[in-house]
């Protein structure tokens, strides 16, 4: 299998350069993990790149390379669709699927996707705005880790239950998005809620929807590295509590009954009652 050319595009008169790294076993077809923020999408990233590694595929994650760029995924042109080479990868480090990205039809059936109560990612989305989000990196442009700076100190001078109701519109977002780019496409969906507490059920199914062969060492391994939950909770980590239904400590009954109206549909779909 040929691998596709680099991309070359410009942005705000910067050239950059997007490139495959040599494929894997091209045996399997590609994969793809799709996450929403803070529902658990760093977690799922680790867990689907190490499975990836045991049966061969190369892990590339296309918005953690666009990052590395100071970019953000609406600036990713529509050419960056041509990287998706049929085998011996997995695509991750997706949190929904932003704008410019056209899932091709080959994925239906290679999907797996984690979602989470939106309730509790308002909370996780605090936290992490306004204690441990990494600012950007690399090529990032001084007005961007300024304008990042500013972001966490506003956060950090708004209470929680404001900062919840003013992202109500970001969070319907991603779910918006996944939906609209998971049209007409096979994809398994699990809850944060169901695999956070029981991970070897979660990789083993994942590994018998995507049909990547791993013996029962392998996946024990890849739960023994990953399977951590907090003894207690600690705002300045990136893995903060993990317990589901935080939600319901940390925010006012008045904000979680605008939530619940407002994500209706979302918590109608998953069964978030």
């Amino acid at each position: 299998m040929e691998r596709p050319q680099p991309i070359e595009f410009t942005r705000d008169g910067t050239t950059h350069i997007l490139a495959l790294p040599p494929p894997g076993n091209q045996e399997i077809e590609s994969k793809f993990a799709i996450g929403l923020i803070k529902a658990g999408s760093v977690m799922l990233n680790q867990v689907t790149g190490d499975m990836a590694s045991a049966c061969g595929l190369v892990n590339y994650r296309l918005m953690w390379e666009l990052w590395k760029l100071g970019l953000q995924p609406q600036d990713l042109p529509a050419s960056a669709n041509s990287l998706f080479a049929r085998r011996g990868y997995l695509f991750g480090g997706f949190r929904s699927v932003p704008e410019p990205i056209q899932l091709p039809g080959w994925a239906s059936g290679n999907i797996v996707v984690l979602v989470r109560d939106p309730r509790d990612m308002m909370v996780s989305f605090y936290y992490s705005f306004a204690f441990n989000k990494l600012p950007p990196q690399g090529a990032a442009s001084a007005d961007q880790k300024g304008a990042f700076e500013q972001a966490r100190k506003s956060a950090k001078a708004t209470t929680i239950d404001d900062f919840a109701l003013a992202k109500i519109k970001a969070i319907r977002h991603q779910f918006y998005m996944l939906d609209r780019k998971l049209q007409g496409l096979c994809a398994r969906r699990y809850r944060y809620e169901d695999i956070i507490f029981d991970k070897a059920a979660w990789i083993a199914d994942m590994a018998d929807y995507l049909k990547l062969d791993l013996s029962a060492e392998v996946i024990a391994t890849i739960v023994a590295r990953h399977d951590i939950i907090p003894a207690s909770e600690n705002p300045a980590n990136h893995i903060r509590k993990a317990t589901p239904g935080d939600y319901k400590e940390k925010l006012k009954s008045e904000t979680i009954k605008i939530l619940t109206s407002e994500f209706s549909d979302i918590i109608e779909k998953y069964s978030y009652h």
